[in-house]
């Protein structure tokens, strides 16, 4: 549950960072569009919340509960002018959604494994004991044990994760009228939503990477959290308020600051993820390469694997990329594509390796300056056209490598 421990790390992921503030344009155009419900507002809205669903899933998804129960609502009052901006969003989100999640499957039911898989986090120390008796009580049919080890584990999980943001629950219905009854339609069912899918539920492809839905109320929860803090404070006298807002300190600010230190030592041993200046220097010389072939990347590079830098930095398309965060997340079959790179790499045929770059199209090698490929003849149609300590280019001279898949044939 890192992500929602510290302020300096949820949005280290950079679609979140770039949902988040897309998520709050649209919600201050949302609040003016209900005052106004000015059409052409309504679609800049519309074109706003639909593209949520492009950058971070689960803050696009956190808004779809909301604006189904206001489509109602207003089919209910007869404004069916009003309804237009909402169904531009869901069509714009599906439009956007399916081309590259359509096989990404489904969420199933898992239950209470969210706060068991907590509770025995080496982190907790000896609570794991707990989880231990539980299973006991499962076995011998004790329910009312197992129920109330449950009901423990939830406690803890949510004062563990969410902290003062707990503080949102606290609301009564005069605090509730300080934002507009649409928008609380609009976050709280949200929140609901999101709630129950990222704690009993898991995805057919990422597994439990529902816990980004439990992110998105982490996120957008701190509203209810603030309102109560304003309303809670706002006839209280000055030391009171003070008093209050250093216990809210007290609370919070240790897991910035450890963090914070965290990263520091990080930066400080050299630990963690990072590019070279004479990789980069490699990536900004293939950014300048104009072709509309595709780039075979150096499996060395064992980040890009993760996540495709290469693609993103130089602005090329490439072969085989983001093998692990993006393709299998997404449930994509690559297996064709990686036995072909297989190919190029490995083979001892050089007519193997030949026709694989033809038929694939595929016009550069960003490799290691280590890496060789096999094959040792595929160097004689295998252009360096950059090269330094770290990486090196090769072309593919097509027109070479024909001649070895004809003597191939």
């Amino acid at each position: 549950m890192q992500p929602m421990e510290s302020g300096q790390q949820f949005l280290v992921n950079l679609p979140r960072a770039f949902a988040v503030v897309i998520f709050f344009i649209g919600l201050s155009i949302f609040s003016v569009w209900l005052k106004k419900k000015d059409l052409k507002l309504g679609i800049i809205m519309s074109l706003i919340f639909g593209s949520l669903i492009g950058f971070k899933i689960y803050i696009g998804f956190f808004i779809f509960p909301g604006l189904l129960l206001l489509f109602f609502y207003y089919l209910i009052k007869k404004e069916y002018k009003t309804v237009i901006p909402i169904i531009a969003i869901f069509i714009l989100s599906v439009i956007i959604y399916m081309p590259v999640n359509s096989g990404a499957g489904g969420l199933y039911f898992t239950g209470m494994w969210r706060f068991e898989n907590f509770i025995v986090s080496p982190l907790l120390g000896g609570l794991n004991k707990l989880e231990f008796a539980r299973i006991i009580y499962q076995q011998h049919g004790n329910w009312p044990r197992v129920i109330f080890n449950e009901f423990i584990y939830v406690i803890l999980f949510f004062f563990a994760t969410m902290g003062t943001k707990l503080l949102g629950l606290l609301q009564v219905k005069n605090s509730l009228k300080y934002i507009p009854k649409e928008i609380n339609i609009l976050l709280i069912a949200g929140i609901f939503s999101s709630l129950i899918l990222g704690s009993f539920f898991g995805q057919t492809s990422g597994g439990s990477n529902t816990f980004n839905f439990l992110v998105s109320i982490f996120i957008i929860g701190s509203i209810y959290s603030a309102l109560f803090c304003f309303y809670f404070l706002k006839s209280k006298n000055k030391y009171l308020k003070i008093i209050f807002i250093l216990v809210v300190l007290v609370l919070t600010l240790p897991r910035g600051f450890n963090q914070a230190y965290v990263n520091l030592k990080n930066i400080y041993q050299g630990n963690g993820f990072k590019i070279g200046v004479l990789e980069l220097k490699g990536i900004e010389t293939l950014s300048q390469i104009k072709t509309d072939s595709l780039i075979v990347v150096d499996p060395n590079f064992s980040m890009d694997k993760e996540s495709p830098y290469v693609s993103f930095l130089s602005n090329q398309k490439m072969f085989l990329s983001g093998q692990k965060n993006e393709l299998e997340a997404h449930n994509i079959n690559f297996s064709d594509r990686l036995e072909i790179l297989n190919t190029i790499l490995n083979s001892s045929n050089t007519s193997f390796v030949s026709a694989a770059l033809l038929e694939n199209n595929i016009g550069y090698l960003f490799m290691m300056n280590s890496t060789n490929l096999v094959s040792v003849d595929s160097g004689k149609f295998l252009d360096t056209i950059y090269s330094n300590q770290d990486v090196k280019i090769l072309k593919v001279n097509k027109g070479k490598a024909r001649g070895y898949l004809i003597k191939g044939n």
